[in-house]
């Protein structure tokens, strides 16, 4: 479904499809209030077929010039980018490499572990 207020019908005339989702916006915060909403007014809908990862409208980057926030002030941190991913990896990696070469001397089981210790 749509997830909420939505077309259930296309209206070819005006570009809308069925499940076009009503979204809030800065006309209309909530989205249950539009028989509240004076006319003329425009709203946004959302495009539920279309739809990625990301199923509304993010608030911070709706309108830039409220916020401050737009896509040229993101950036790539070096903690999720390199710390939590390729490194992260990378230092796993390693570490089964030196648990596995035996560079600590465990080798055998506990019982042989225990004849080496006792010569």
């Amino acid at each position: 479904g749509a997830h909420g207020r939505a077309f259930v019908a296309d209206i070819e005339v005006l570009g809308l499809r069925a499940n076009d989702r009503l979204e809030p916006s800065a006309v209309l915060p909530d989205a249950s209030k539009l028989e509240d909403l004076p006319v003329p007014a425009t709203v946004q809908l959302w495009r539920c077929s279309e739809e990625s990862i990301s199923r509304h409208r993010n608030p911070l980057f709706a309108s830039s010039a409220v916020t401050g926030i737009a896509l040229s002030s993101l950036t790539v941190d070096l903690l999720h980018a390199l710390y939590l991913g390729v490194m992260n990896r990378y230092c796993a990696a390693v570490l089964w490499v030196l648990f596995s070469s035996e560079i600590f001397g465990a080798v055998g089981t506990a019982d042989l572990q225990t004849a080496v210790l006792i010569l």
